[in-house]
């Protein structure tokens, strides 16, 4: 980052950010340069978060970074810190696989690197038990033993055309691979390139919001009175409460407690199937359908 100063306080400093960027069919990674105005508490984030929505709407980021839960990508298991990051994957996979063993399923999103993981390298992490597995610390937690990986879907343009607009293409951000991805689910996406405004149900924005989702965003506390918010959202972590939600009702449906391998097995057979027959890149084994999955 390079700062330039305004002394004449006509307006706020600005800092250059650097974002070392991947798009899904260039021929390798690139740094793209954002001019930002920041103020003395601005923090790494907020900066991404006004790349995103003031110069490029294209910029992804997970949205767990909201939550102070990201930084999985540049995780290493060797060097530096190497012991603490392989005890964190460790850790979480116990985790996994102790609520698995209680009749809980574990739903994770893919990521947003627009990574094919069939492709991408993984990293031998060794358990104390001296059980061991291949890793993929780009996609972390995903791909965890006994953990659904959930790659993300959206329409382009669909305000432009409801009726017509095809609303599951693979997200341009999203994680995929046939090896990795359980299933996918609606996450949204910013890839419409036009920039003039449509209005649906009496809201006009540009076109391209209407692709994404609409998610809870936080909340305040006022005089008591819990105050929530939502905003336009698009990420894998967006698609992955869809498929969770689908599980939920599934488990409702038969009681309240089922043994994950059957509500995987329901899922599957109610997901529709978008891409190649049977498991796929894309969608793994399908996008998930809340309607089919609680149908008698």
């Amino acid at each position: 980052m390079s700062e330039a100063g305004h002394p004449n306080g006509s307006s706020p400093p600005t800092r250059t950010f650097r974002v070392y960027r991947y798009k899904r069919g260039d021929p390798g990674w690139r740094f793209d340069g954002f001019e930002v105005p920041v103020g003395g508490r601005t923090t790494v984030l907020e900066a991404l978060r006004w790349i995103q929505l003031h110069r490029d709407r294209t910029l992804a980021l997970r949205h767990s970074c909201l939550h102070a839960s990201c930084g999985t990508c540049g995780m290493q298991v060797n060097g530096q810190g190497a012991n603490q990051v392989r005890e964190l994957v460790n850790a979480t996979k116990r985790a996994v696989m102790y609520a698995r063993a209680h009749n809980t399923l574990t739903v994770v999103s893919s990521g947003n690197d627009a990574q094919d993981l069939d492709r991408s390298s993984g990293v031998k992490v060794c358990d104390s038990d001296g059980v061991c597995y291949v890793a993929n610390l780009r996609s972390f937690p995903a791909e965890l033993p006994g953990a659904l990986s959930i790659s993300a879907t959206a329409p382009v343009g669909w305000a432009k055309a409801p009726t017509s607009t095809f609303l599951d293409n693979l997200a341009s951000y999203s994680n995929y691979g046939a090896s990795a991805i359980s299933f996918a689910g609606p996450g949204g996406d910013s890839a419409y390139a036009g920039n003039e405004n449509c209005t649906r149900a009496g809201i006009t924005r540009p076109c391209w919001v209407f692709d994404l989702v609409f998610a809870p965003g936080g909340y305040a506390i006022v005089n008591g009175q819990v105050l929530a918010s939502y905003s336009w959202a698009a990420g894998t972590s967006m698609a992955a409460p869809h498929v969770s939600g689908v599980a939920a009702l599934i488990i409702g449906k038969h009681g309240g407690t089922m043994a994950p391998s059957e509500v995987e097995r329901i899922l599957r057979a109610s997901s529709d199937d978008l891409g190649k027959p049977g498991n796929d890149a894309s969608y793994g084994g399908g996008r998930v359908n809340a309607a089919r999955a609680v149908q008698d």
